[in-house]
């Protein structure tokens, strides 16, 4: 993954260039639903243990539990904002935009499920995408299929990896869908909400 230092490199030797673009849209209705998100909460709550946060770095995967679960990488570029607390103390935090949504050792359609597959298993997967070239986001088309994509955005920076254990298998793939409906994750193909275009049509992510 590029460092601080090489993306402002990057930036700077591409600053004159078209900027590439990351196409992130939102569906309002399930945005605002807040029934839902309070069933969602409820249910993260007592099916999934607390979100776990690393940066997303290739020497982390040791760190990670061994357990089935859910997953994001969150991108979360600057500026950072200072926000005052109730107590008076300050904080200070930039705007996370989720790029990809997963899961590990989730029950399968078949009703099969594959105990070897873990956070720390799927995390490790990930490490060619982490380590892709970042200079490609400026001087390559973006791919369409999804491994390609994953390696033309993942190496963004500053990323995090979010995780979150579960122990019943049967419930991962119920939510890994609920949150992708949700938050409709650029890097995500299966499950992504149906949404309404500017000029009335009801298109996918991708406008098609």
């Amino acid at each position: 993954m590029a460092s601080p230092e090489e993306f402002s490199r990057l930036v700077a030797r591409h600053r004159e260039d078209d900027s590439p673009a990351l196409m992130i849209l939102a569906g309002l209705t399930r945005m605002l639903d807040a029934e839902a998100h309070k069933v969602l909460e409820d249910d993260l709550q007592s099916m999934a243990k607390p979100w776990e946060v690393f940066d997303a770095r290739d020497n982390i995967g040791d760190q990670i539990p061994d357990d089935p679960g859910l997953y994001m990488f969150v991108w979360r570029p600057g500026p950072r904002h200072r926000v005052t607390t109730p107590g008076g103390t300050f904080e200070e935090g930039t705007f996370p935009y989720i790029l990809y949504i997963g899961q590990a050792g989730g029950t399968q359609r078949n009703g099969s499920n594959d105990s070897s597959n873990t956070l720390r298993r799927r995390f490790k997967d990930y490490k060619r995408h982490l380590n892709g070239d970042a200079e490609n986001l400026w001087t390559r088309q973006e791919p369409r299929r999804r491994a390609g994509r994953l390696s033309h955005f993942l190496p963004l920076g500053p990323l995090e990896f979010w995780c979150s254990s579960m122990e019943d298998r049967a419930r991962i793939s119920g939510l890994e869908k609920r949150l992708i409906r949700l938050y409709n994750p650029p890097l995500n193909d299966q499950h992504r909400p149906r949404i309404r275009a500017k000029f009335g049509k009801t298109r996918n992510a991708w406008g098609s």
